[in-house]
């Protein structure tokens, strides 16, 4: 993407810290009653997510290539993300009474 090329000019590691910084922002934009403010969040966390998913990986794999460490390592660690993920959503879903199913009838 757009993004990931802009990781590799830039640099991965400040892409995820400024990810930090968007998603913080966004988050106390969320707590407006300003409907301006309200989407401007909404934005600002697609950015920051955008960030996030394209450079935490990039970041991962060429910091384990600089300190030369064995690939089997990021295997576990990509594959413990994703695990702790789904698990996460799957907990967020089961708590809100329904699971955002809505019936009709």
């Amino acid at each position: 993407t757009y993004v990931s090329s802009l990781g590799d000019t830039f640099g991965y590691r400040r892409f995820v810290i400024l990810y930090g910084v968007i998603y913080g922002a966004a988050c106390l934009l969320m707590r407006s009653s300003s409907v301006e403010a309200l989407v401007l969040s909404r934005v600002m966390s697609g950015v920051a997510y955008s960030l996030l998913f394209s450079s935490f990986e990039s970041w991962a794999i060429s910091e384990a290539d600089r300190v030369r460490l064995d690939r089997r390592y990021l295997v576990q660690l990509f594959s413990s993300a994703t695990f702790f993920n789904a698990m996460s959503a799957v907990t967020a879903g089961g708590g809100g009474g329904g699971g955002g199913v809505v019936s009709v009838g």
